[in-house]
C-alpha cells in the first residue's frame, strides 16, 4: 500500500502539491490525470524520493519514506521524463548509478567492472580505457 499523508511541495510559493492525501491499495492501479502543472509529476517524483516534499509523509507498506528510502527504493521502479539524461552521463557515471541501483559494494562494483572490461577487451582485441577515454570525450563536447 502506498500512502500520501498531507504532501505539500511548494516551489518557491507556487504549491505543485497541496496537501495531498492519497491511498493506493496493493494491487490497485492508478492513472493520474491533469492539465500541465496539476502536480502528477511531482507526486511521482516525491514517490520515488526524486525530490523532497515540503510538508507530509508518504508511507510504502507502513514504512516512512524518508526513514527507510533505500529499502522502499527497491520496490519501486522508476522512468524518468526525461531520458536523455542516460545521455549526459559519462561511462563512469552511468556505470556507478547501474551499480547503485543494485545496492552494489565498491568492490563488488570494481570487480564487475574489471571482469567487463576484460570480457570486451578479449571480445574485441582492443584495449578498453581509450575506447573509454574518446565515448566520454564526446559525449562531453556533444552536451
Amino acid at each position: 500500500m502506498i500512502e500520501f499523508q498531507g504532501v505539500t511541495k511548494d516551489y518557491d510559493g507556487h504549491l505543485a502539491l497541496n496537501h495531498l492525501n492519497l491511498t493506493i491499495e496493493d494491487g490497485q492501479i492508478v492513472g493520474l490525470i491533469g492539465h500541465n502543472g496539476a502536480g502528477k509529476s511531482t507526486t511521482i517524483k516525491s514517490l520515488v524520493s526524486v525530490i523532497t516534499p515540503t510538508t507530509g509523509r508518504i508511507l510504502v507498506d507502513g514504512k516512512d519514506l524518508y526513514s527507510n528510502r533505500l529499502e522502499i527504493k527497491k520496490k519501486i521502479g522508476y522512468v524518468a521524463d526525461s531520458p536523455d539524461l542516460f545521455l549526459r552521463l559519462t561511462a563512469n557515471e552511468f556505470w556507478e548509478l547501474v551499480a547503485t541501483s543494485y545496492d552494489m559494494s565498491q568492490q563488488e562494483c570494481d570487480d564487475r567492472l574489471e571482469h567487463l572490461l576484460y570480457d570486451i577487451e578479449r571480445l574485441t582485441g582492443k584495449e578498453v580505457t581509450p575506447i573509454i577515454r574518446e565515448l566520454d570525450k564526446i559525449c562531453n563536447e556533444n552536451y
